[in-house]
Parts: C-alpha cells; sequence; structure tokens
C-alpha cells in the first residue's frame, strides 16, 4: 500500500512540476514580450536627442556661427 502511495505521489509530482515549468515559462514570455512592446512604444514616443560631437572641437565652434571668426 505504501509502495503504490510512493509511485502515486512520484508521477503526480512529475506532471505537476512539468505543468509548472511550463506555465511559469509561458508567463516569463508574455512578460518578456509586454517589455518589449513597452520599450517601442517609449522609443516611439521619446524625442531624438542631439548629441554633441566632441572629436572635432577645432571645426565646431561655441557660437552657431560656421566661421568662428566672423562671429567675433
Amino acid at each position: 500500500m505504501f509502495y503504490t502511495l510512493k509511485v502515486y505521489l512520484l508521477i503526480a509530482s512529475i506532471v505537476f512540476g512539468a505543468t509548472g515549468a511550463i506555465l511559469l515559462s509561458l508567463f516569463a514570455l508574455n512578460a518578456i514580450r509586454d517589455y518589449a512592446r513597452a520599450l517601442r512604444a517609449m522609443a516611439r514616443i521619446a524625442p531624438d536627442v542631439r548629441r554633441e560631437s566632441f572629436a572635432n572641437s577645432r571645426t565646431m565652434s561655441r557660437s552657431r556661427e560656421m566661421n568662428s571668426r566672423s562671429a567675433a
């Protein structure tokens, strides 16, 4: 009697464990999709930020003029 109970408990734990793993992976997949969808929506809403380039500091002036000598 105890042997059959142990066998049934083993089978039930395998079945419910596999079912739980499948449900957990589906929940994680759904959360990842929602997060990716939110990132795409934020990328559409966020304005394009102009980044300053400091590589060519001699060609770029602090003034808006192209020729810095004419601005002075």
